[in-house]
């Protein structure tokens, strides 16, 4: 093997000894396919790199020119799916300058080349947990022994790959883009690993095949560009997405629609496990329960939490544990009802969800049967504002209140990133969410609870600049100074301000639940 490639290698496998991370240069004017891509995915244009990378899933052989050097051409000689991502090894003819194309949420994310430069062509979250760990991902001695027996000549792509294992990458990295290029031209290449529908109810082609896992087989992935940058103001994604959404549903042959009294609810508790946990969870969903439970005939509460891809089932443990400590902490009384669909695929819970009255999750994965499929009045809430819901029904709230939340000082579990951090939030703030779309729904009046500030968060006065971008309207500002001056603990000037945003906007979610609640503490104080 050539001492170039292995010696290569061994450096990516050690990379953060090895390798300066630079941005990828701007080449505005650049007519190669990596400088012309780059600028699409920067510029977020979906549709001309739909049309533009399409050539590289009908090509038998595909090619790009060394980042480096863009008069090089460079084929793969290898490539690696680990997760949500695919890694790429490409060489030239002479098998001088080797590299490695990472695609993680866009058609390409990142390059590393033999020069020990890594080029990251846009931000670095979409790709840099995913190479992380590598030495442990890809077993470099076992590469290194089958591109022994490899001759490096140029070699023809197997096909197109759909694997992941994360669910919101699966649907909204992969998916939509299979469904777009689908409609271009039919495929017999499509090839799957890790899926989590099953892919012959959405692709326009002959039956897809399982991945070959024999390493001289050069996949492609499915990408764009990553979603969460562009997706709100983008009709063509919107568009896209929605129509293998209503694929998904036209292939499921029923949907369950049992129709549940006035004075009953059903609603959908979502236990997060794996990362970014509200660790009050087993508390907070028993307490929501239990004062739910002072209002209604029935409470009928599905637990939901791992879901497991199609024919892999996956481990629901935590699920369980976290399930038990909420049923001991429950009232025993029979107008309570509880059901687990932990560990079903998500073409079986799109049945349970269809006919709940709200749901109550944490953003993500978690959050793509109500917010995507079902539309169902969703509770959201994180650590961090991850605003990747395209199309949300109308009654969604997002509970990111900086002064009701602050991230847990415990080490994350997952990747060590402080975004995948567990969290504290009040049970009484999710209960109030809650409650505003229930009165609405089910014509009730329940009283708000009043909630309990963290400690850290006293008296202090901030602006949240997420929700200020831009031209921000009156109200908008109105709503954040309002905000700002109740985490100062001045409710009375807050519910002035508040009054004011309702005048001309009195249909705002926030703005009538923040209403709603200084009166209430105004009136007991």
């Amino acid at each position: 093997m050539n001492t170039n490639i292995n010696d290569f290698i061994d450096k990516i496998c050690n990379w953060k000894d090895n390798f300066e991370i630079l941005r990828y240069p701007s080449k505005k004017n650049g007519k190669d396919d990596i400088s012309i891509i780059t600028n699409y995915i920067r510029e977020n244009k979906v549709q001309e790199l739909l049309d533009y990378t399409k050539k590289f899933y009908v090509s038998e052989y595909f090619s790009l020119p060394h980042p480096d050097n863009d008069k090089v051409v460079t084929y793969p000689f290898a490539s690696v799916s680990i997760g949500y991502c695919n890694f790429l090894f490409m060489t030239d003819e002479l098998q001088e300058k080797p590299w490695m194309l990472v695609q993680a949420g866009n058609f390409l994310d990142c390059f590393f080349t033999h020069t020990g430069i890594i080029y990251h062509v846009n931000r670095r979250s979409s790709w840099l947990p995913a190479v992380s760990n590598l030495s442990k991902l890809i077993n470099k001695e076992k590469l290194k022994e089958k591109l022994k027996e490899n001759n490096f000549k140029k070699k023809k792509t197997t096909g197109i790959l759909i694997s992941s294992n994360r669910p919101y990458h699966f649907f909204y990295d992969q998916l939509y883009v299979i469904n777009y290029i689908s409609k271009i031209y039919k495929t017999n290449r499509v090839y799957y690993n890790d899926i989590f529908w099953p892919i012959q109810d959405i692709i326009n082609s002959a039956e897809p095949q399982k991945r070959k896992s024999d390493i001289k087989n050069i996949y492609i992935s499915p990408k764009a560009i990553s979603q969460t940058n562009f997706y709100k103001n983008n009709k063509l994604v919107n568009k896209t997405m929605t129509e293998f959404e209503e694929k998904c549903l036209r292939s499921k042959k029923t949907l369950l629609q049992k129709k549940f009294k006035e004075n009953q609810l059903k609603i959908v508790l979502n236990i997060s496990t794996e990362k970014r946990k509200w660790v009050e969870q087993s508390d907070g969903y028993s307490e929501i329960i239990n004062n739910l439970s002072n209002y209604f005939d029935r409470l009928f509460i599905l637990f939901d939490g791992m879901t497991s891809q199609i024919n892999q089932p996956v481990n629901t443990e935590e699920n369980i544990k976290t399930y038990t400590e909420i049923l001991e902490k429950i009232k025993k009384s029979k107008k309570i009802e509880t059901h687990i669909i932990f560990g079903k695929t998500y073409p079986d819970k799109i049945e349970y969800y269809n006919d709940s009255d709200l749901v109550i999750s944490p953003m993500g994965s978690s959050a793509i049967i109500p917010l995507r499929f079902t539309k169902n009045n969703t509770i959201q809430f994180s650590n961090i504002d991850m605003g990747e819901t395209v199309s949300k029904s109308e009654g969604d709230f997002f509970v990111i209140n900086r002064e009701l939340k602050f991230t847990s000082q415990e080490k994350p579990k997952l990747g060590n990133q402080w975004q995948h951090a567990d969290y504290h939030i009040p049970w009484q703030h999710i209960f109030n969410l809650s409650v505003s779309l229930i009165n609405k729904t089910k014509n009730k009046e329940i009283p708000l609870l009043p909630i309990p500030l963290n400690k850290k968060e006293k008296n202090i006065f901030y602006l949240n600049q997420k929700r200020l971008k831009g031209n921000n309207k009156v109200e908008d500002v109105l709503r954040e100074v309002a905000l700002a001056f109740e985490r100062s603990g001045n409710i009375q000037l807050a519910y002035e301000l508040i009054s004011k945003a309702h005048e001309i906007k009195p249909n705002g979610p926030l703005i009538n639940l923040k209403l709603n609640e200084y009166k209430q503490k105004l009136d007991e104080q």
